[in-house]
């Protein structure tokens, strides 16, 4: 991912479990920030953290993460006991010190230094401080006193001194206006302090925590990065940086140049010649992580990615957009953030609401058209525009997972040395989409067989990521843990995935997803259901589709009363149990993701049983989403023993969940939503 600015800030952990008020407290926070000649930042920290119990002992593990332009200049911690004794001093060998790194960090810079300041009775405190030095940088320290979840704040404060020949710009959340002054000719002095701050608490379907603490960024107005100068008067100066990096690292050399022809030979089609592109390059390169100076920032030339066959997402974007660039077609680099991170102040630019990058490629008829109206947005003006993901080469080309979705990018134009914050498409659930049918027959016993068929588009193929791609007990232990249902045990899975195909319009063989498992039964209603949703989805969003085939049994999936057999009918649960309801709501009710879930469920009820009691239908339509069930039974059909029948129950249901930001008030109401989605209700049958 894009090198990350390094919030050199002492950083509380997060303990495994959310906090109550009296597990931690912050006493006193304080950090001052020293900008007075261009290209040299003094950081001081002082932070005191009183611990009450053993859910509180992350708030006394110490963190700054520094790199060879941001040395520690000094660091050390001081550990008091509950009589304000103190008992330790931290310094020294005390101070560990480690790389960042991940699996797939191939070069880094950045590291750790740590300082775990642990007392075995309770209360203790622990006081921290350092001093650190930025000499190249293009961003300042920021300000988040309050990390997270559950932590209370008695004070905290943030003191920025910068000169007139290096003027700030600066955007902070929940916080007051700072205090002004002028310590002398030529400095301004900003001043920040909260008191007495409550801890915020998760709340079920919130906003981010983000954007529910009091947060603070500072970026110099103008900068220097190894030699290299930008500024930030708005995303379009910024993008222009971004820009400078990016250009001239696109020269192939001509041999590549010959097999993109030879792969792209013949095709009329763009989004066929960029598949083919896209395809080479998962096919011929994997991903690495490099942080190491400007390698941060600066994409490797696309003739190192050849010849290495590996790079970070800045050059794996910069290689796959100089292969297309190669064969005539236009692409974009783009900045986006996953994760925790993304960019919310369209007006405000910084690199820390950005950590990744990915690649926009305009195909089809038409012209990009930026309407302006606050913020730069992308609009779709007889064209799409496709959306890669160049890190993971395992993944269908034309699939966009959530984290895609709905965000702001910065769309970066290096030619014309620009830059634009455009929107990735915000597709609604039917787009996210996932569709099952599944046949049950059920013995005497309670106990059931089965077979299953999912069909999943959109950001529901994260639904079968990483199974899809895995075998043996490692595939079978994932897919277990997913149907977590009493009684499952897994008999046998077969996975598979199409791509998009302009050559069919993107329509996937809907109508016939489900025609290899259906009971002669049902068959005719099962296919028509598959026919219909299969073909009318492809046409309104074209995208690749992955299917899961199960064989399974379910012990004891019905309970026996007498002479009554009851069957549950939220079998394999399609979403998560519905939260409690809430007497007092703080945060907005947020639905971040859209999606919609069809299924069809043939049950095969056991000889010698007949239905006592179906469940009503079902139909709601809310702002939120819509739910609608039924339950049919379906023509008898003869079974083993001559006389007998045997009954088959059709139940088909389909929940969407739209995207949505609703004020608090809407929380019970969106909760009853969701209850009546998940509330367990009964098939029941009489001998």
């Amino acid at each position: 991912m894009k090198g990350n600015i390094l919030r050199c800030l002492f950083l509380l952990c997060l303990a495994p479990v959310q906090l109550t008020a009296s597990d931690a407290i912050v006493r006193k926070h304080l950090t001052t920030v020293e900008y007075v000649s261009p290209g040299k930042v003094t950081l001081s920290v002082y932070a005191e953290v009183t611990v009450f119990n053993e859910r509180g002992r992350g708030y006394s593990d110490f963190v700054v993460m520094y790199d060879p332009d941001k040395p520690v200049k000094k660091i050390g911690a001081r550990l008091m006991d509950s009589n304000g004794k103190i008992v330790k001093t931290f310094k020294g060998k005390d101070v560990e010190d480690y790389p960042v790194y991940t699996e797939s960090t191939l070069f880094q810079e950045y590291r750790h230094k740590q300082i775990e300041v642990h007392y075995p009775s309770y209360p203790y405190t622990a006081i921290f401080e350092y001093t650190q030095e930025y000499n190249d940088f293009i961003s300042l320290p920021g300000w988040y006193p309050q990390e997270s979840y559950g932590i209370e704040v008695e004070y905290a404060s943030y003191q920025l001194t910068y000169s007139n020949n290096t003027p700030v710009r600066y955007m902070q959340g929940n916080l007051a206006n700072p205090a002004e002054s002028f310590p002398k000719d030529g400095l301004v002095q900003l001043f920040w302090e909260i008191k007495d701050l409550g801890a915020v608490y998760r709340e079920p379907f919130s906003t981010p925590v983000s954007q529910r603490i009091p947060s603070l960024i500072v970026v110099p107005e103008h900068f220097t990065y190894k030699g290299v100068n930008g500024c930030y008067t708005n995303w379009g100066s910024y993008g222009s940086w971004v820009g400078s990096m990016v250009k001239g690292q696109d020269q192939l050399p001509a041999e590549l140049v010959s097999k993109v022809a030879e792969l792209t030979e013949g095709m009329e089609s763009e989004t066929d010649k960029v598949r083919a592109v896209y395809k080479f390059m998962q096919n011929t390169t994997r991903y690495v992580s490099i942080q190491l100076g400007i390698g941060g920032f600066k994409p490797a030339s696309a003739t190192e990615v050849f010849q290495n066959g590996w790079g970070d997402c800045k050059a794996l974007v910069n290689y796959t957009k100089a292969l297309l660039n190669s064969a005539g077609i236009d692409a974009y680099y783009c900045e986006i953030g996953v994760g925790n991170t993304g960019i919310i102040h369209d007006t405000f630019p910084s690199p820390n609401q950005t950590n990744h990058v990915i690649l926009a490629v305009p195909v089809g008829r038409g012209q990009n058209t930026l309407l302006n109206s606050g913020q730069d947005t992308l609009l779709n003006s007889g064209q799409d525009t496709l959306w890669l993901e160049c890190t993971n080469a395992r993944i269908p080309f034309g699939y966009l997972p959530y984290s895609l979705q709905n965000q702001k990018v910065l769309w970066v134009d290096e030619q014309n040395g620009t830059g634009k914050i455009v929107s990735t498409p915000s597709p609604d659930a039917i787009a996210n989409k996932r569709e099952r049918f599944m046949e049950i027959s059920i013995d005497p016993q309670g106990n059931a067989s089965g077979k299953m068929k999912t069909v999943v588009t959109g950001g529901q193929m994260d639904w079968l990521f990483p199974e899809l791609w895995l075998t043996g007990t490692e595939q079978n232990e994932i897919i277990n843990r997913k149907y977590n249902s009493p009684g499952f045990r897994l008999v046998s899975a077969e996975y598979s995935m199409q791509e998009y195909d302009s050559r069919t319009d993107g329509q996937a063989d809907g109508q016939d997803v489900f025609q290899d498992v259906a009971h002669t039964d049902g068959q005719a209603v099962a296919q028509d259901v598959a026919h219909t949703d299969g073909q009318t989805d492809a046409r309104f969003y074209p995208a690749p589709c992955a299917t899961e085939q199960l064989q399974f049994t379910i012990g004891n999936l019905a309970s026996l009363t007498g002479n009554r057999m009851f069957i549950k009918t939220n079998l394999l649960p399609t979403i998560a149990d519905a939260p409690a309801p809430e007497n007092f709501r703080v945060s907005n009710v947020v639905s971040s993701t859209a999606f919609c879930h069809s299924d069809t469920l043939l049950y095969q009820i056991p000889d010698g049983y007949e239905i006592e009691f179906l469940p009503k239908p079902i139909s709601l339509t809310t702002e939120y989403g819509t739910f609608t069930r039924q339950f049919t039974l379906l023509n008898p059909g003869e079974t083993s023993n001559p006389g007998e029948t045997r009954n088959t129950i059709l139940c088909t249901s389909t929940i969407t969940i739209n995207r949505f930001d609703k004020p608090p008030t809407h929380y019970n109401p969106f909760v009853k939503f969701l209850t009546t989605i998940t509330n367990p209700d009964y098939i029941i049958l009489r001998k």
